[in-house]
């Protein structure tokens, strides 16, 4: 078509339709993964919270329980997380070569 001709309206409105799904599939896809990890953290809560309530041994053993896998868990996602930093950082300076 060359510049002079002007388009039918019918074929503007559905480059426009195509337009805005565009910007929407580019607008829900990082909220998708921030959706889960939200979604992940609450069912988390959700999870601790009915053991808590249904739990077979006594308040005090149970809390004591949950004291040490919170630690573990802290211990391993900290050694991750520098695990992760050390790799980056390797990475970034091979890439820097």
């Amino acid at each position: 078509m060359t510049e002079n001709q002007e388009m039918p309206e019918d074929e503007l409105e559905a480059l426009d339709e195509t337009d805005e799904a565009d910007e929407a599939d580019e607008a829900t896809s990082g909220r998708g993964v921030q959706g889960f990890l939200v979604g992940l953290m609450v069912g988390t809560m959700v999870g601790m919270s009915l053991a808590l309530l249904f739990a077979p041994a006594k308040g005090q053993t149970t809390r004591r329980r949950l004291k040490r896998r919170l630690g573990t868990l802290r211990d391993q996602a900290e050694h991750g997380a520098q695990d992760f930093a050390k790799r980056a950082r390797r990475e970034l300076a091979r890439l820097e070569r």
